[in-house]
């Protein structure tokens, strides 16, 4: 029978929301939602309430399946999402394999990453409220993440370049060329947005994706990309250059152009083994000493560069690690700032799903066995 109003239909285009939505809403007995800010009040109320429930518990023993964490996560997540696009005028979005509430053409939010940050918060009350703030704040267009691509799109027609880019959210832009440009820096400096944005716009407007050989040698560096990544990028994916080196996981390229950086199409590279080599190179000429903090049973690479995951394809990264772990090395890259490594597999799981569903820019929740030079999928 089904419990949520049929006007959440209208607002779930992804066709992934409702399901979720439904039970969630069968388990805290939340049918026949109010409309508008009077309904999302009510999910608010209940999702407090579950936490106060869990919270509760003797956290010695198990939570009952619908306290769980994930399905928390999920459920919540998938009926705060249909509110807030059914109270503001939103819908649902699948993007890069990520879900989410598109506002507009700009404006996006990700009710499952306000749910968990709900979850783990320490006044629950306060950052459920902030979460719902920058809700909408991105369907009145002020959002941090609306403002950066409003101010890309302003930077574009400036430069005299149609701004017909398709938003891969929630921080790059698909040129219709297939270049695919990071909008990260817009998102994070408001203040200076206005002049990065100028730069992106001006280095497209130089065609700068004919690389001269110099550039190739001393601009492009190698990017590690997953699945998730690849299937958002739709139909640009053919003209994106990216090598899979081990399943799930594709070498790409970046030109790094200082604060910038964009990825290497695939007509940009006509000689892929000597480019990759070159790459490679100047990785391992970026940082000599790989600094390898051991955490417990683990141990983590986090340089914060954006190529830490990256650091993986680095023959003497197996020797490094082998020196401190053991000729057993289980390792992972959630995202592209973040390697992690342990002799305990079960450590190195539990950590890398944590990091990759909280990562902006996530690779892979895969656990892969480094040896012998060969990196394969731990089974």
């Amino acid at each position: 029978m089904r419990l949520l109003p049929k006007r959440y239909a209208s607002v779930d285009c992804c066709g992934s929301f409702l399901r979720a939505a439904e039970r969630v809403a069968h388990a805290f007995d939340l049918g026949r939602l109010a409309p508008g800010k009077e309904g999302l009040a009510t999910i608010a109320r209940a999702l407090i309430q579950a936490i106060d429930e869990l919270d509760a518990l003797d956290r010695a023993l198990p939570p009952p399946p619908h306290l769980e964490d994930d399905a928390l996560i999920e459920g919540f997540g998938a009926l705060l999402g249909l509110a807030l696009a059914e109270t503001l005028g939103g819908e649902t979005l699948e993007n890069q394999n990520r879900h989410g509430i598109r506002f507009g053409r700009y404006g996006y939010f990700d009710p499952f990453m306000a749910v968990r940050s709900t979850l783990e918060a320490d006044d629950p009350r306060e950052t459920l409220a902030e979460y719902l703030d920058r809700a909408s704040e991105e369907a009145c267009g002020r959002g941090v993440i609306a403002l950066a691509y409003r101010c890309f799109a302003d930077a574009l027609r400036a430069e005299g370049i149609a701004d017909d880019f398709e938003p891969m959210f929630p921080t790059s832009a698909v040129m219709p060329s297939g270049e695919i440009v990071s909008l990260e820096r817009l998102a994070q400096s408001s203040e200076q947005a206005p002049t990065i944005a100028r730069h992106l716009a001006r280095m497209l407007n130089r065609n700068v994706a004919s690389l001269t050989d110099e550039q190739r040698a001393t601009l492009v560096y190698p990017r590690l990309v997953g699945e998730r990544f690849l299937e958002g990028l739709g139909e640009y994916r053919a003209r994106l250059y990216a090598r899979e080196f081990a399943s799930g996981l594709w070498a790409s390229l970046i030109a790094h152009y200082g604060d910038r950086a964009r990825f290497l199409r695939e007509d940009e590279v006509p000689d892929p083994e000597l480019q990759e080599r070159l790459a490679l190179e100047r990785l391992d000429r970026s940082r000599r000493e790989l600094k390898l903090e051991p955490e417990g049973a683990l141990y983590h690479l986090a340089s914060r560069d954006g190529l830490d995951a990256s650091r993986l394809l680095l023959p003497r990264l197996q020797r490094e690690l082998e020196s401190r772990i053991g000729e057993i090395v289980f390792v992972g890259v959630p995202h592209r700032d973040l390697l992690l490594a342990s002799s305990d597999r079960c450590v190195l799981e539990a950590a890398v799903e944590s990091a990759y569903q909280r990562a902006p820019h996530p690779i892979s929740s895969a656990v892969y066995t480094l040896t012998e030079d060969r990196l394969a999928r731990a089974l």
